[in-house]
């Protein structure tokens, strides 16, 4: 897959925790670091958000994700009053967020009138198989204007929270977990194709060409690559290609190739049972010491000492999706 479509299968729902949050006027409220990553979409007025040295004003139909989870706030109006969500959340008495969660949550911030409100969630993203695809995300995914191409996949999942709020409610998890992975997959995606980037992969498949070349290697990774064919995949010239890949993802074709193959090489490595040397063949490399040293060479250690050592922490309970 291209690194676009290793990002949205990343999304994952460990629990449909879905809430909303109405704020009242000259409040703020304060969320604490947690795991997973929570995503947020103006319902209602508007926002500021604020983690560390990081503020982004937020407008009705806005969409904040945060891959990381920082310690952030909420604000509508002035800051005079601070609340924080754990202490509502817990003197509320609220159902505890656990696998089998089968009800959303409200929560009031504040005093009426609740002149701001958030559709809130939790995600848990898959970041342990795409790192080098995790790495490009910042800390804060803002979506602005997002209202008229997200305003389709809220309005289900407001119907659910309608319907789950209050009550337990029999398959509100199984529902709520689909409905919320193809919402943040749809946000998600029109992100890295709307928004403007810096470098890497995010700025290149906004560049067709470069997209149609990671695309293809994508398909078939163990294909025998030179710039030239890459280059063709793209429909541009040998030189123009090498020079737009490198300019768009700040890495060489052949450097980006082998990152990863690695990438793969590590994932059938910790998932499979897959002989190394067959990896390396399903890879490119009918050599496996030339396999075992481009491994190397990325991850610091044979492709066996690799499994064994993965192999060894799965045993001791360390296994499972990282958030980064």
């Amino acid at each position: 897959m291209e690194p676009l479509s290793q990002l949205l299968a990343a999304v994952r729902i460990s629990s449909p925790l879905l809430s909303v949050i109405r704020i009242g006027r000259d409040t703020a409220v304060r969320i604490d670091s947690l795991s997973g990553s929570p995503f947020n979409y103006v319902i209602k007025g508007s926002l500021i958000f604020t983690s560390g040295d990081t503020v982004v004003p937020l407008e009705r139909g806005d969409f904040l994700m945060l891959p990381r989870w920082p310690v952030h706030e909420f604000t509508n109006g002035e800051r005079l009053h601070t609340a924080s969500l754990k202490d509502i959340y817990e003197g509320l008495g609220l159902p505890s967020w656990s696998e089998d969660l089968d009800q959303s949550i409200r929560i009031d911030v504040g005093d009426p009138p609740w002149t701001a409100e958030l559709l809130s969630g939790t995600a848990i993203l898959n970041f342990a198989a795409v790192s080098s695809v995790a790495r490009a995300l910042p800390d804060v995914i803002h979506l602005g204007g997002a209202l008229n191409r997200l305003k389709p996949w809220i309005e289900p999942v407001m119907l659910l929270i309608e319907d789950g709020s209050g009550e337990p409610r029999m398959g509100f998890n199984t529902v709520a977990t689909r409905a919320i992975e193809m919402l943040l997959a749809v946000a998600l995606r029109d992100w890295a194709l709307s928004s403007s980037h810096e470098r890497g992969w995010l700025r290149a498949i906004g560049h067709p060409p470069v997209a149609r070349a990671l695309a293809a290697i994508g398909r078939a990774p163990g294909r025998h690559w030179t710039v030239a064919s890459l280059a063709a995949e793209a429909g541009l010239s040998r030189s123009v290609f090498a020079e737009t890949f490198h300019r768009l993802m700040d890495e060489t074709p052949f450097h980006y190739l082998r990152r990863y193959r690695m990438q793969l090489a590590a994932e059938r490595l910790s998932d499979g049972d897959a002989s190394p040397a067959r990896i390396g063949a399903q890879l490119g490399y009918d050599n496996p010491l030339t396999f075992s040293r481009a491994f190397r060479s990325v991850h610091g250690t044979s492709p066996s000492r690799f499994r064994k050592a993965r192999a060894a922490r799965g045993a001791g309970g360390g296994s499972g999706p990282d958030a980064v």
